[in-house]
């Protein structure tokens, strides 16, 4: 399941709601809309950073959540959308 319109609500809500409870009652919702996305985007993104850095390889979520963050912190905006047109399998015209 890629990001969607309910990830945003949920990361919102979360946010607004700020408390333990909260995020608890809706644990099923934070599996579903953002752990789930965010597990498949790793998957994607993994192979084009291990063109760059083949050091990069790891089985655990969390390892790979954070070198995905440090990975994303270094793109310039043109880097940032042709690995996303990779990722997608698109190509957008040359502007």
């Amino acid at each position: 399941m890629p990001f969607s319109p309910q990830t945003i609500d949920f990361l919102t809500m979360n946010r607004l709601n700020d408390s333990k409870t909260w995020f608890n009652e809706h644990k099923d919702d934070y599996r579903r809309f953002v752990a789930e996305p965010f597990r498949e985007f790793t998957e994607k993104l993994l192979p084009e950073m291990q063109k760059i850095d083949p050091l990069i390889n790891s089985d655990d979520f969390g390892t790979r959540v954070m070198a995905v963050v440090d990975f994303i912190s270094g793109m310039t905006d043109i880097f940032a959308l042709d690995i996303y047109q990779k990722i997608q399998g698109i190509s957008l015209p040359i502007v």
